[in-house]
């Protein structure tokens, strides 16, 4: 998570030095949740190196086990780690019906209907 955070603060700092709204308020809000997942799967291995992020294509699921598939890459497996990084505890969506682990980091952040609001901005 703290690596999501310096990076999600760099880039607003950086927008702030431009006069540019948030990060968090400018992207659709589906596409920030996935930036959040993603990034998720690309630090997650750096902390356990036992997994690595699947190399393959909209590959499922996001992380796999390390060195068990050949180039780290699987097009459809029941081992590994999904992830998904939703802004609410419900209504958030799996598109894949097999059977895996979920690993789910639901966020608080303002999003693109806050800037039009005037909601005060609130840390992520």
């Amino acid at each position: 998570m703290g690596e999501w955070l310096g990076f999600l603060g760099f880039i607003n700092q950086q927008l702030h030095t431009r006069g540019t709204p948030r990060f968090e308020t400018i992207l659709m809000p589906a596409n920030f949740s996935s930036m959040v997942g993603e990034l998720m799967v690309a630090s997650i291995p750096k902390f356990c190196k036992r997994l690595v992020k699947n190399r393959y294509h909209n590959g499922h699921p996001d992380l796999l086990p390390s060195g068990l598939f050949p180039g780290d890459a699987a097009q459809h497996c029941d081992k590994g780690i999904e992830v998904k990084g939703p802004r609410y505890l419900k209504a958030w969506q799996g598109h894949n019906v097999e059977n895996c682990w979920l690993m789910v980091f639901v966020f608080d952040a303002n999003g693109p209907r806050d800037a039009v609001a005037n909601v005060l901005p609130r840390p992520f």
